[in-house]
């Protein structure tokens, strides 16, 4: 079997993205074989997002795509929002939005188009994402705006980088005007919809189902009063006056007017400025997660059912037998004090105590005095420049655990674990790393490392230096 070493799995993880165990493990497998590693991770990777598949993924980004006169808007699911963060599902969705141009919004259509350099189309590269990962994606929807002169305008709110973001809304404005114009307009009126809320567009695409629902509950609601049927006929159709202005956009008060004007009204004045007739088409708005029914995890329950740790002899903690009280002979003191009073009294960690009781306590003296600074003195408290990072030659042996590793280049464990979980694996502190991962790690945090053929966490390291430098 060939030799697995780092520089090899090193090679693995610049081309597949894959953790560094996934990499040794395919390596493993192949004998060594880097191309047949990658073609060993594609099908891990299609069996990993299948059992991912039942997880709930209502995170992720919503990604936001404009071209002149047409635009798209895309969500892409994630399960947690840390996948949100991560550059390489940042970079994914932001190509697959872009891709979502030519599709005219039709999903399925999406999910056939090629990822541009990747050698797959866009739902193989999801899988490939589940992966490397580790999560459930999926590609949940997607929608495009487009007029035939004028411009669609876009805004994304909490938005990570340009074009992406939990809130996503695209408008289109059809018109002759000046294009810059008409897309400021559209930027105002999209933040508006990502505020508001609105359902349709105009009283017209109100479906029926939708406005004879709210009219029976209006009048259900109004024959409670008990007045007549004709002023409860007037009543209805003042509150669903009111139901339009809460769901329709052009009947929407403007959230950014101060003579609260409707949006219809706003597109009217801006119509009149621009010297041109301006007509809004549609909108498209997208927020993250919306409809998803998140399952709501109870934290302690989690804990309760997770099975105990495995715990060695070694590490078993041996119960602690207090020290028997030696009998304490009353001073001459104590004794006045018991012949004056008589009551017991003993004195015992700053407390003074009585036979009926506790009466009182003593604050106890500090153990040692407060040092005064003076002038004199001040300036040996100066505080001292930091000094720079330090390179250090590391020795690492056939196999050492995560503690060992840490108390080698003088860090915490912490840090040695943050950068294994970066590499997507899951340790903890007395975990045993073999040479390969170790060598990597210490590569990682910027320092040298070489193999070595002994276990001595006091010789692991060979800078004389670093004890005076830290």
């Amino acid at each position: 079997m060939a030799q697995i070493t780092a520089a090899l799995v090193k090679e693995l993880r610049e081309k597949t993205g894959a953790g560094m165990m996934d990499c040794k493990k395919a390596l493993g497998e192949t004998d060594g074989d880097v191309e047949a590693a990658v073609d060993w991770l594609r099908k891990k990777g299609l069996s990993a997002a299948a059992k991912k598949s039942g997880r709930v993924a209502a995170d992720g980004l919503i990604g936001v795509a404009v071209d002149g006169t047409k635009g798209a808007i895309l969500e892409v699911n994630a399960e947690t929002d840390f996948v949100g963060r991560n550059e390489s599902f940042q970079g994914f969705v932001e190509a697959a939005t872009g891709l979502a141009l030519g599709a005219d919004g039709d999903l399925e259509a999406l999910k056939t188009v090629d990822m541009p350099g990747e050698g797959r189309n866009v739902a193989d590269q999801v899988t490939h994402l589940i992966a490397t990962i580790g999560e459930n994606m999926q590609l949940r929807r997607s929608e495009s705006v487009s007029v035939s002169k004028g411009a669609v305008a876009s805004y994304v709110h909490s938005a990570v980088k340009p074009g992406l973001g939990k809130i996503g809304v695209l408008v289109g404005l059809e018109s002759d005007g000046d294009a810059a114009k008409l897309v400021e307009l559209g930027k105002q009126l999209a933040m508006h919809i990502a505020a508001a809320n609105p359902r349709f567009l105009s009283t017209d695409d109100v479906d029926a189902d939708s406005m004879e629902r709210e009219r029976q509950v209006l009048t259900d609601q109004a024959k409670e009063s008990g007045r007549p049927d004709d002023v409860i006929a007037k009543m209805v159709d003042g509150r669903m006056r009111k139901f339009y202005e809460e769901v329709v956009l052009l009947e929407q008060i403007y959230v950014v007017s101060e003579d609260k004007s409707k949006v219809s009204k706003v597109i009217e004045a801006a119509a009149s400025e621009i010297g041109s007739p301006i007509k809004m088409t549609g909108f498209a708005r997208f927020a993250l997660g919306e409809g998803i029914e998140r399952e709501e995890k109870d934290f302690a329950a989690e804990v309760a059912e997770a099975p105990a740790p495995e715990v060695t002899a070694d590490e078993k903690v041996q119960p602690v037998t207090p020290p028997a009280e030696d009998a304490k002979t009353p001073s001459r003191r104590e004794e006045k004090g018991k012949k004056r009073t008589g009551k017991d009294r003993t004195e015992s960690k700053g407390e003074l105590h009585l036979a009926e009781g506790k009466r009182g306590r003593r604050k106890p003296r500090p153990a040692i005095k407060p040092r005064r600074i003076t002038s004199a003195t001040a300036g040996q408290h100066a505080f001292e420049k930091p000094t720079e990072p330090v390179t250090l030659d590391v020795a690492v042996p056939e196999t050492i655990t995560v503690a060992e590793l840490a108390q080698s280049m003088s860090i915490k464990a912490a840090e040695v674990i943050r950068v294994l979980m970066e590499m997507g694996s899951m340790v903890t502190i007395n975990q045993v790393l073999d040479q390969d991962t170790a060598i990597l790690v210490v590569q990682e945090m910027g320092h040298n490392a070489a193999a070595a053929d002994f276990h001595d966490p006091e010789a692991l390291i060979t800078s004389d230096q670093v004890a005076d430098d830290r």
